[in-house]
């Protein structure tokens, strides 16, 4: 395309000159779609916690005391973040699990109002000598009011050590376009 700009030209003496040129703008394009980003988000985190181990092979809710410093439209208590409407949602997740005094199968999981998330699971050996670090990301359904949290299982009765744990959930927004 060519633009009707405005050129002038001005000679500053000794050989040198100075060109100037404005082009005008354009008309007003159209509004884009308003939206987009996330609307709804928190996350809860903690330093280190010990797990006092319920038994081999049973679910014990990580604690999780402390709100993130961002959230927009989530309720956050201790340990569950409670979405507002249903909609897809991100699940992420990081925990660290010190060793263990003795060798271990470890599971990590999130739970929509107490029942596991299958994609939200990882499991890992922990060994004697050094601890692991768990973190997975899922995408789910959730309804109005879910309550998000975080579990631990281990087939050993020891109690567990775990640090920087950290659960954050936010809504994916069905009217994004890319």
């Amino acid at each position: 395309p060519t633009f009707p700009a405005e050129v002038e030209i001005t000679d500053q003496g000794d050989g040198a000159y100075e060109l100037a040129f404005t082009i005008p703008q354009g008309e007003t394009g159209p509004t884009g779609p308003v939206g987009g980003g996330l609307a709804v988000y928190g996350g809860l985190q903690n330093g280190a916690e010990t797990i006092t181990n319920a038994g081999a092979n049973v679910e014990n809710q990580i604690p999780l005391a402390n709100a993130t410093t961002a959230s927009e439209g989530v309720t956050t208590t201790a340990n569950t973040i409670t979405v507002p409407e249903e909609g897809d949602y991100e699940i992420t997740y990081t925990v660290y699990v010190n060793e263990l005094p003795t060798e271990g199968t470890v599971q990590v999981f999130a739970r929509n109002n107490g029942t596991e998330i299958p994609s939200s699971n990882t499991t890992q050996t922990v060994p004697t000598d050094s601890g692991v670090l768990f973190t997975n990301s899922t995408i789910v359904p959730l309804t109005a009011n879910a309550g998000v949290d975080l579990a631990i299982e281990s087939n050993q009765t020891d109690n567990i050590d775990i640090s920087n744990a950290t659960l954050i959930v936010k809504k994916l927004d069905a009217t994004t376009t890319v």
